[in-house]
């Protein structure tokens, strides 16, 4: 039997006809990785947010002084590389935190020597836009911004109150509240149409003192509890159509990073092969892919889950789609773009701490795989949930056919197997 695999842009296909022999060839698409470097006389940067379609990054980098180190948010594109935004007025250090969809708005903070003489430091967050610079947005800590930019979240105090939750806009800043029993709340992101946030509230709901929240206009803040035994849970970051959230969930055995939808739920995204805990920091547009990181082996490694092959290491994954990731060691995968196709984080590059953006294809898409044997052709792809449909064509362009057998579930796969007689022809998976 020749098995022959063929790609076009919405399927895989895959042609078989009787013969002799074995010959596989399968399309993949390269991804890559690039290092972002460094501010001029920086030794370190870390990448914290990326713009909806990938093309800008933002974070801070780390500049070494005669006394101690200093931190300054950048942003940077391929074409322009990293470019440094500089500090609120007597400023020490900034760090930015998040881009709006265009990336034309930053958001992040800025530390203030005050008093006289100058000795304590103070907080304010920035609003950064190419046309107006660096402004102050407010006493507090800002780490999200809707897609346009016009709303800021994060959180401040109020009336010299515990730190809580809040939302900026051009007519000043409101806060969010906090869970029952709680005195301090924060919010970690929010969605592109700035009507649904998410963060983490202390309260007595958990035994940990700790309980996940999603915020909207119409519920307030609503806590998410968190798996059978768990202890509390945290909400770092929430998909730009506002419909998934995710975060950490912890114990009772392990942490794990979990994945919250209102149709299914909190759903735990599981542990490396390796084991140890997981945390999600971030979602693609439609929730579909999250990225973060494990503790294994390693003291970090960065990976990504999505609703058709579960959790991978993402540095695997990018050398098994032919990165060269050479003299790197991927720890943390910090944000993706909405589209799906960038994850920006942070790494050791031959033993300096980068920053770093992966571009990758697309994740959701699964894979046939063919074996021969059982009287007939076995043909495989994974992920557990049905939402694909194998097809069979005689011929590459069609007219495609559904196969009427029912796929199989087997772990985290699933497989038709095919009698020999019915094998010649074309295959590809619609989803």
């Amino acid at each position: 039997m020749t098995i022959t695999f063929h790609n076009n842009m919405n399927s895989l296909q895959y042609g078989a006809a009787v013969g002799v022999g074995l010959l596989v060839t399968a399309w993949a698409q390269a991804a890559s990785l690039t290092g972002l470097g460094f501010l001029p006389g920086g030794d370190a940067s870390w990448a914290r947010a990326v713009s909806a379609d990938g093309s800008v990054v933002v974070g801070e980098s780390e500049i070494p002084t005669s006394t101690n180190a200093v931190m300054q948010a950048f942003r940077w594109t391929e074409g322009g590389g990293m470019e440094g935004l500089g500090m609120l007025p007597g400023g020490k250090d900034s760090g930015a935190k998040a881009v709006s969809s265009d990336g034309g708005t930053v958001v992040g903070f800025s530390s203030i020597l005050a008093g006289d003489p100058p000795a304590l430091t103070e907080w304010y967050g920035f609003r950064w836009t190419q046309a107006g610079g660096m402004s102050p947005v407010d006493f507090g800590f800002p780490r999200g911004v809707s897609g346009d930019g016009s709303v800021v979240v994060g959180d401040r105090s109020f009336t010299n109150e515990p730190s809580q939750a809040c939302r900026w806009t051009a007519d000043g800043a409101i806060g969010l509240g906090v869970l029952h029993g709680g005195v301090s709340s924060s919010a970690m992101g929010v969605s592109h149409d700035s009507l649904s946030v998410v963060g983490t509230s202390f309260t007595d709901l958990t035994p940990g003192g700790e309980q996940a929240f999603l915020w909207t206009p119409a519920t307030g803040m609503v806590g998410l509890a968190g798996l059978p035994g768990s202890s509390f849970t945290e909400g770092n970051g929430i998909s730009a159509d506002g419909t998934t959230v995710v975060g950490v969930c912890a114990g009772p055995d392990v942490s794990q990073g979990f994945r919250w939808t209102a149709k299914e739920g909190m759903t735990g995204l599981g542990t490396l092969p390796d084991g140890g805990n997981t945390a999600a920091l971030a979602a693609s547009g439609d929730g579909r892919i999250v990225v973060g990181f494990a503790n294994t082996r390693l003291p970090a490694e960065a990976i990504v889950w999505d609703i058709t092959h579960g959790i991978r290491n993402l540095q695997r994954l990018l050398i098994e789609q032919h990165a060269d990731l050479t003299g790197w060691q991927l720890d943390t995968a910090l944000a993706i773009s909405s589209d799906g196709h960038t994850i920006v984080g942070s790494g050791y590059h031959n033993g300096t701490t980068e920053a770093w953006v992966a571009r990758v294809g697309d994740l959701t898409r699964p894979e046939l795989s063919v074996a021969i044997g059982g009287g007939g052709l076995k043909l495989s792809w994974p992920g557990t949930a049905i939402v694909c449909q194998l097809q069979s064509s005689p011929t590459p362009s069609g007219p495609w056919t559904n196969v009427s057998i029912p796929p199989v579930v087997a772990g985290n796969s699933q497989s038709v197997i095919l009698p020999a007689a019915d094998t010649a022809g074309f295959f590809h998976l619609l989803f």
